[in-house]
């Protein structure tokens, strides 16, 4: 596919970008430091992007003596790819991060693009948690309500299970239960 170039939003005239996903600064005249003075004849070129920590691939911009990062896939998208939707997440289609050629992504939500990594198998589900809710799930903890006078009214095998049967809300349950809240729904529940 032919390589098409696009202005990068607020860098027109500085940078563009590639819908191979590769970045060029422009040919330019800018004027020099003051210590300098004059003008500096900038060449264009292209320039060498860098893999990020969490293996995307990113670039610095500079412009007016400012430097920011970018993510390249970010920048092709909103260069070249409409997001009538106004989504908010970009998703690469093949799950290769690196892969930033503008077929490759597509906007999408967090959950769609949970879903896609799910599917294509770049996520796998832990088996051993499946179906696994309330006193089963390995990480639930036992919860103890007792009314307001200190007197045991029942053992739950987790704040979710507790939610459930007495309809107070899990999180003010779990907040009392960690001393934020002195009492849930008219209860005192504790951890055992």
């Amino acid at each position: 596919m032919e390589e098409i170039w696009k202005d990068i939003e607020e860098y027109e005239g500085i940078y563009q970008i590639s819908s191979h996903g590769r970045v060029k600064s422009l040919k330019r005249i800018v004027v020099g430091p003051s210590h300098i003075g004059g003008e500096i004849k900038i060449k264009g070129r292209i320039r060498k992007n860098h893999l990020r920590k969490d293996s995307y691939m990113g670039i610095s911009l500079n412009k007016e003596g400012h430097c920011n990062s970018f993510l390249i896939h970010r920048l092709v998208a909103n260069a070249f790819i409409l997001n009538s939707e106004n989504k908010p997440d970009i998703n690469h289609k093949n799950g290769v991060k690196t892969d930033n050629r503008v077929e490759n992504l597509e906007w999408c939500t967090s959950t769609e693009n949970l879903k896609h990594a799910y599917r294509i198998g770049l996520k796998k589900a832990n088996k051993n948690l499946l179906g696994k809710y309330g006193a089963t799930h390995p990480t639930s903890k036992d919860i103890i309500q007792y009314d307001l006078s200190g007197n045991l009214i029942a053992k739950y095998g987790s704040a979710h299970e507790a939610s459930r049967i007495t309809k107070i809300n899990r999180g003010s349950i779990c907040q009392c239960a960690r001393g934020e809240y002195l009492t849930a729904g008219g209860y005192i529940w504790k951890w055992r």
